[in-house]
Protein backbone atom coordinates (compact mmCIF):
# COMPACT_ATOMS: atom_id res chain seq x y z
CA UNK A 1 0.00 0.00 0.00
CA UNK A 2 1.23 3.18 -1.25
CA UNK A 3 1.69 6.75 0.18
CA UNK A 4 -1.16 7.91 -1.44
CA UNK A 5 -3.74 5.04 -0.80
CA UNK A 6 -2.53 5.41 3.05
CA UNK A 7 -4.11 9.48 2.43
CA UNK A 8 -7.32 8.27 0.99
CA UNK A 9 -8.26 5.90 3.91
CA UNK A 10 -7.45 8.77 6.32
CA UNK A 11 -9.51 11.02 4.45
CA UNK A 12 -12.26 8.46 4.67
CA UNK A 13 -11.38 7.98 8.11
CA UNK A 14 -11.99 11.35 9.04
CA UNK A 15 -15.43 11.92 7.08
CA UNK A 16 -16.43 9.35 8.50
CA UNK A 17 -15.25 10.71 12.08
CA UNK A 18 -17.13 13.87 10.99
CA UNK A 19 -20.68 11.73 10.07
CA UNK A 20 -20.43 10.08 13.36
CA UNK A 21 -20.98 13.91 15.41
CA UNK A 22 -23.31 14.94 12.49
CA UNK A 23 -25.55 12.07 12.29
CA UNK A 24 -27.37 10.20 10.36
CA UNK A 25 -29.77 13.21 9.01
CA UNK A 26 -27.13 15.48 7.78
CA UNK A 27 -24.95 12.15 6.06
CA UNK A 28 -28.23 11.43 4.36
CA UNK A 29 -28.86 15.11 3.27
CA UNK A 30 -25.18 14.60 1.83
CA UNK A 31 -25.78 11.44 -0.14
CA UNK A 32 -28.74 13.33 -1.86
CA UNK A 33 -26.25 16.28 -2.38
CA UNK A 34 -23.86 13.63 -4.37
CA UNK A 35 -26.91 11.79 -6.14
CA UNK A 36 -28.17 15.61 -7.16
CA UNK A 37 -24.39 16.44 -8.21
CA UNK A 38 -24.03 13.48 -10.70
CA UNK A 39 -27.53 14.02 -12.00
CA UNK A 40 -26.40 17.80 -13.16
CA UNK A 41 -22.87 16.66 -14.06
CA UNK A 42 -24.34 14.02 -16.26
CA UNK A 43 -26.93 15.98 -17.95
CA UNK A 44 -25.04 19.39 -18.02
CA UNK A 45 -21.81 18.37 -18.07
CA UNK A 46 -21.39 20.56 -21.62
CA UNK A 47 -22.91 23.21 -20.39
CA UNK A 48 -19.81 23.73 -18.07
CA UNK A 49 -17.50 22.82 -20.19
CA UNK A 50 -17.52 25.67 -22.93
CA UNK A 51 -15.87 27.79 -20.87
CA UNK A 52 -13.33 25.51 -19.75
CA UNK A 53 -12.41 24.12 -23.50
CA UNK A 54 -12.07 27.94 -23.89
CA UNK A 55 -8.59 28.35 -21.83
CA UNK A 56 -7.45 25.49 -24.42
CA UNK A 57 -8.01 22.22 -23.00
CA UNK A 58 -9.29 19.23 -25.31
CA UNK A 59 -12.38 18.44 -25.48
CA UNK A 60 -11.54 14.94 -23.23
CA UNK A 61 -10.32 17.09 -20.69
CA UNK A 62 -12.72 19.74 -20.84
CA UNK A 63 -15.95 17.59 -20.61
CA UNK A 64 -14.43 16.02 -17.29
CA UNK A 65 -13.76 19.45 -15.89
CA UNK A 66 -17.05 20.49 -16.69
CA UNK A 67 -18.57 17.70 -15.32
CA UNK A 68 -16.97 18.21 -11.71
CA UNK A 69 -18.26 21.94 -11.76
CA UNK A 70 -21.68 20.92 -12.44
CA UNK A 71 -21.44 18.21 -9.26
CA UNK A 72 -19.89 20.71 -7.34
CA UNK A 73 -22.53 23.47 -7.60
CA UNK A 74 -25.56 20.82 -7.73
CA UNK A 75 -23.97 19.21 -4.03
CA UNK A 76 -23.08 22.94 -2.18
CA UNK A 77 -26.70 23.91 -3.26
CA UNK A 78 -28.19 20.32 -1.09
CA UNK A 79 -25.83 20.91 1.36
CA UNK A 80 -26.67 24.28 2.23
CA UNK A 81 -30.56 23.06 1.87
CA UNK A 82 -29.71 20.33 4.08
CA UNK A 83 -27.89 22.35 6.30
CA UNK A 84 -31.04 24.65 6.78
CA UNK A 85 -33.15 21.63 7.36
CA UNK A 86 -31.25 20.16 10.31
CA UNK A 87 -31.48 23.03 12.27
CA UNK A 88 -34.92 21.42 13.05
CA UNK A 89 -33.27 18.10 14.54
CA UNK A 90 -31.21 19.90 16.97
CA UNK A 91 -32.77 19.08 19.44
CA UNK A 92 -33.13 15.17 19.07
CA UNK A 93 -30.35 13.29 20.50
CA UNK A 94 -28.20 11.44 19.04
CA UNK A 95 -28.91 7.59 19.55
CA UNK A 96 -26.27 4.82 18.68
CA UNK A 97 -28.74 4.31 14.95
CA UNK A 98 -28.24 7.61 14.40
CA UNK A 99 -24.52 7.88 15.14
CA UNK A 100 -23.39 4.79 13.50
CA UNK A 101 -25.54 6.03 10.56
CA UNK A 102 -23.87 8.79 10.18
CA UNK A 103 -20.59 6.90 10.57
CA UNK A 104 -21.36 4.82 7.82
CA UNK A 105 -23.18 7.27 5.13
CA UNK A 106 -20.00 9.64 5.99
CA UNK A 107 -17.22 7.35 4.67
CA UNK A 108 -19.02 6.58 1.98
CA UNK A 109 -19.74 10.16 0.88
CA UNK A 110 -16.24 10.44 1.43
CA UNK A 111 -14.91 7.56 -0.97
CA UNK A 112 -17.50 8.69 -3.82
CA UNK A 113 -16.17 12.27 -4.02
CA UNK A 114 -12.21 11.27 -4.07
CA UNK A 115 -13.16 8.73 -6.58
CA UNK A 116 -14.93 11.55 -8.63
CA UNK A 117 -11.63 13.70 -8.04
CA UNK A 118 -9.39 10.76 -8.56
CA UNK A 119 -10.95 10.01 -12.34
CA UNK A 120 -10.69 13.80 -13.09
CA UNK A 121 -6.71 13.72 -12.47
CA UNK A 122 -6.26 10.58 -14.14
CA UNK A 123 -8.23 12.07 -17.28
CA UNK A 124 -6.46 15.30 -17.63
CA UNK A 125 -2.71 14.02 -16.38
CA UNK A 126 -0.40 12.95 -19.14
CA UNK A 127 -1.69 8.94 -20.21
CA UNK A 128 1.76 7.76 -19.63
CA UNK A 129 3.02 9.71 -16.27
CA UNK A 130 3.89 8.34 -13.78
CA UNK A 131 2.15 9.79 -11.24
CA UNK A 132 -1.43 8.93 -13.19
CA UNK A 133 -0.17 5.16 -13.63
CA UNK A 134 0.65 5.06 -9.78
CA UNK A 135 -2.90 6.33 -9.18
CA UNK A 136 -4.27 3.65 -11.17
CA UNK A 137 -2.42 0.80 -9.61
CA UNK A 138 -2.78 1.72 -6.37
CA UNK A 139 -4.57 -0.50 -3.72
CA UNK A 140 -7.45 2.25 -2.61
CA UNK A 141 -6.54 5.10 -5.33
CA UNK A 142 -7.11 2.41 -7.98
CA UNK A 143 -10.54 1.10 -6.81
CA UNK A 144 -11.94 4.94 -6.19
CA UNK A 145 -11.12 6.03 -9.71
CA UNK A 146 -13.41 3.40 -11.12
CA UNK A 147 -16.41 5.03 -9.27
CA UNK A 148 -17.23 8.02 -11.62
CA UNK A 149 -16.64 5.89 -14.73
CA UNK A 150 -18.89 2.78 -13.47
CA UNK A 151 -21.45 5.19 -12.24
CA UNK A 152 -21.44 7.75 -15.91
CA UNK A 153 -22.25 4.14 -17.34
CA UNK A 154 -25.30 3.62 -15.43
CA UNK A 155 -26.56 6.93 -15.77
CA UNK A 156 -26.10 6.56 -19.63
CA UNK A 157 -28.92 3.96 -19.28
CA UNK A 158 -31.45 6.39 -18.48
CA UNK A 159 -33.63 6.42 -21.55
CA UNK A 160 -33.13 9.24 -24.56
CA UNK A 161 -30.16 10.22 -23.04
CA UNK A 162 -26.65 8.89 -24.30
CA UNK A 163 -23.56 10.51 -23.68
CA UNK A 164 -19.61 9.60 -24.07
CA UNK A 165 -17.92 8.61 -20.28
CA UNK A 166 -15.74 12.10 -19.86
CA UNK A 167 -13.49 9.61 -17.69
CA UNK A 168 -11.05 7.88 -19.80
CA UNK A 169 -9.21 5.21 -17.38
CA UNK A 170 -6.72 4.11 -19.72
CA UNK A 171 -6.35 0.65 -17.97
CA UNK A 172 -9.87 0.81 -18.07
CA UNK A 173 -10.10 0.79 -21.99
CA UNK A 174 -7.67 -1.10 -22.40
CA UNK A 175 -8.75 -4.14 -20.57
CA UNK A 176 -12.33 -3.68 -22.19
CA UNK A 177 -10.07 -3.93 -25.64
CA UNK A 178 -8.80 -6.80 -24.54
CA UNK A 179 -11.13 -8.63 -23.81
CA UNK A 180 -13.56 -7.91 -26.96
CA UNK A 181 -10.23 -8.89 -28.96
CA UNK A 182 -10.76 -12.46 -27.05
CA UNK A 183 -13.98 -12.78 -28.01
CA UNK A 184 -13.70 -12.15 -31.41
CA UNK A 185 -11.15 -14.82 -31.41
CA UNK A 186 -13.04 -17.13 -29.68
CA UNK A 187 -15.60 -16.59 -31.90
CA UNK A 188 -13.60 -17.77 -34.96
CA UNK A 189 -12.04 -20.17 -33.64
CA UNK A 190 -16.15 -21.65 -32.65
CA UNK A 191 -16.74 -20.97 -36.58
CA UNK A 192 -13.53 -22.30 -37.64
CA UNK A 193 -14.06 -25.65 -35.69
CA UNK A 194 -17.51 -25.94 -37.17
CA UNK A 195 -16.18 -25.45 -40.42
CA UNK A 196 -14.07 -28.37 -40.28
CA UNK A 197 -16.05 -30.53 -38.42
CA UNK A 198 -19.10 -30.04 -41.49
CA UNK A 199 -16.21 -30.77 -44.03
CA UNK A 200 -15.10 -34.04 -41.99
CA UNK A 201 -18.45 -35.13 -42.10
CA UNK A 202 -19.05 -34.41 -45.84
CA UNK A 203 -16.21 -36.05 -46.76
CA UNK A 204 -17.43 -39.07 -44.43
CA UNK A 205 -20.31 -39.22 -46.17
CA UNK A 206 -19.09 -39.42 -49.47
CA UNK A 207 -16.52 -42.07 -48.79
CA UNK A 208 -19.48 -44.45 -47.38
CA UNK A 209 -21.43 -44.04 -50.41
CA UNK A 210 -18.65 -44.26 -52.90
CA UNK A 211 -18.09 -47.88 -50.92
CA UNK A 212 -21.72 -49.11 -50.56
CA UNK A 213 -21.87 -48.32 -54.32
CA UNK A 214 -19.08 -51.02 -54.70
CA UNK A 215 -20.26 -53.37 -52.66
CA UNK A 216 -23.97 -53.22 -54.39
CA UNK A 217 -22.03 -53.55 -58.00
CA UNK A 218 -20.30 -56.32 -56.97
CA UNK A 219 -23.18 -58.29 -55.66
CA UNK A 220 -25.18 -57.19 -58.96
CA UNK A 221 -22.55 -58.54 -61.08
CA UNK A 222 -21.01 -62.89 -60.52
CA UNK A 223 -17.72 -63.09 -61.60
CA UNK A 224 -18.07 -65.59 -65.03
CA UNK A 225 -22.21 -64.74 -66.69
CA UNK A 226 -23.39 -68.78 -67.42
CA UNK A 227 -22.86 -68.67 -71.02
CA UNK A 228 -19.22 -66.87 -70.89
CA UNK A 229 -16.26 -69.10 -71.09
CA UNK A 230 -13.50 -68.62 -69.03
CA UNK A 231 -10.14 -67.03 -70.22
CA UNK A 232 -7.73 -68.98 -70.95
CA UNK A 233 -4.30 -68.65 -69.88
CA UNK A 234 -1.87 -67.38 -72.46
CA UNK A 235 1.12 -68.98 -70.87
CA UNK A 236 -0.32 -72.22 -70.89
CA UNK A 237 0.84 -73.91 -73.86
CA UNK A 238 5.11 -72.16 -72.53
CA UNK A 239 4.48 -73.64 -69.26
CA UNK A 240 3.99 -77.13 -70.55
CA UNK A 241 7.44 -77.18 -72.49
Amino acid sequence: MGIIDIILLILIGVFAIKGLFKGLVMEIFGILALIAGYITGFKYSHVFSKPVAALGLDEKASAAIGYVIGFLVAYIIVVIIGSVLSKAFKEVKLSSLNRGGGFFFGGIKAAIILGLILSAVITVAPKNGEFSKNLQDGMVSGKLAKISPFVYKAMNHIPDVKKINPFDIPQVKKAKDALEKLEDDAVQDALKSVKDSEVMKEATEMKDKALESAEEMMKKKPAIEPNEEPLEDPLKDMQKE
